[in-house]
């Protein structure tokens, strides 16, 4: 009888130890993939953690040295100055007649959102087009110029970024440059600073044009942050930030701030987190415009109509086109977290608590909110938005990788509402002598599209 136990714990040893080997081999390979996508993210995290963590080692070390060889190479691009030059033209026929013109760029290496290939945003001074990677990698090309070739402008960027942060990408997504806007000779840029030890916020810095050399400073800060929490459980987005710059009037620029994933930030009058706010260029003072955000990231000013228009991500669906009416003499207040037409992300079963605290609810009207303009569920990850003409308006989306025409009535009602699809993730949009130029950031490329309007 021993010697049939004995025999059974070793066959038992042996089995436990080829399905361990055999398991090991196969966790990260597609055999199991179908599976894995059954599980939380976490319990998935927390397997590999306790049960096979040579496994996790192996993946993150993997990852890492990926991550910071793309990196690498977009800083030993940005160091040497080499010119961000066109590897390969396209052209595509979108809907509508309209054509896309497609100019895949060398030198952008690494993204905001994804390791490779890189984003980035642009903006006009006068006929040349200037573009900035959140790595801080800053070129301009002549608009008359069809080769894109956008030579390169030496910069303090790099002081400024976290860049041992933005090397471990996957706890720290969305870190670096947000957004450009050149207002008469000055470039601001936004970008995600660690403004006290692993304590994030939005962030400006200005310069003065000098297509030799930037020297960017600090212009506007706040002493307020978001800690990122060491527990991987707990919700910390520095990709949820908004961060879009435009220009509002002589003395003052408008800035948009999302609210990192700490929700309730978006109602506090103390932060400027979940807003959009309104800084004064001579001496950096702000003043909240509007609450209720989520992550605002595209952002036009409407003169004729005294108004801004925001475009900004929801959670899961909800994704809002808004009207900030700066006649109105009522709140300004958006809704979130406790009006949006998403979900919180996961099983409704397993945010109970969530749902407590930040309910959601399917009206904003009724809880006296401001209704969106227009809202997409499921989501459309709507990225930037521009107007042209009197009463025109185009927007762009990532996931959904289309933009969108659209008119407002008088009674700031949408109209004439087109879908036009893309083909790729667009990360920014702008516009100038009839054609707009968006950064699609599957290809690292420019892309313009003459729009043969008459406005």
């Amino acid at each position: 009888m021993k010697k049939i136990k004995t025999i059974l714990i070793i066959f038992l040893l042996i089995l436990a130890i080829v399905l361990y080997i055999t398991f090991s081999l196969i966790i990260g390979n597609d055999f199991l993939r179908s599976y894995k996508n059954k599980f939380s993210p976490e319990l998935v995290y927390d397997i590999k953690k306790y049960i096979f963590p040579y496994k996790l080692i192996s993946e993150l070390e993997t990852k890492i040295l990926k991550q910071n060889t793309y990196l690498s190479l977009e800083l030993d691009y940005k160091k040497n100055l080499y010119s961000l030059t066109r590897t390969d033209f396209k052209k595509i026929q979108l809907d509508e007649g309209l054509v896309l013109k497609k100019n895949k760029l060398s030198g952008l290496y690494y993204g905001i959102d994804r390791n490779y290939p890189g984003t980035a945003y642009l903006d006009f001074y006068k006929d040349k087009l200037i573009i900035v990677s959140p790595r801080g990698t800053l070129g301009f090309n002549n608009i008359n110029d069809d080769t894109f070739q956008f030579k390169q402008i030496k910069n303090n960027i790099d002081s400024f970024l976290s860049l041992d942060k933005i090397a471990i990408k996957s706890s720290y997504r969305g870190v670096g440059v947000r957004d450009i806007m050149i207002d008469k000779d000055i470039i601001y840029l936004s970008y995600i600073d660690e403004i006290s030890n692993n304590c994030w916020n939005v962030s400006l810095l200005k310069a003065k044009i000098n297509y030799q050399n930037l020297t960017f400073e600090n212009f506007f800060s706040t002493n307020k942050c978001i800690t990122r929490p060491e527990d991987k459980k707990k919700e910390f987005n520095a990709n949820q930030s908004g961060g879009r710059i435009v220009s509002f009037d002589d003395n003052h620029i408008l800035l948009s701030v999302g609210e990192f994933r700490s929700r309730a930030l978006a109602q506090d009058l103390t932060s400027i987190n979940g807003k959009i706010i309104k800084i004064n260029v001579s001496n950096g003072k702000s003043e909240i415009v509007s609450i209720g955000h989520r992550n605002p990231q595209g952002m036009v000013f409407d003169r004729e109509r005294n108004a801004i228009i925001v475009t900004e991500h929801g959670p899961a669906g909800g994704d809002e086109f808004n009207l900030i009416d700066l006649k109105a003499q009522d709140s300004k207040n958006y809704g979130w977290p406790i009006s949006s037409y998403g979900e919180h992300y996961g099983a409704k079963n397993l945010n109970k608590k969530k749902y407590l605290e930040f309910p959601l609810y399917k009206s904003h009207a009724k809880y006296n909110f401001i209704e969106p303009l227009k809202y997409f569920t499921p989501s459309i990850a709507p990225s930037e938005i521009i107007k042209v003409g009197k009463d025109f308006y185009i927007a762009s989306s990532m996931k959904d990788k289309s933009i969108y025409f659209f008119n407002l009535n008088e009674k700031n009602n949408i109209t004439n509402y087109k879908r036009i699809e893309i083909g790729e993730r667009i990360r920014d949009l702008t516009y100038k002598d009839n054609k707009i130029y968006l950064f699609l950031e599957e290809t690292s490329s420019i892309g313009v599209i003459d729009l043969n309007l008459n406005f």
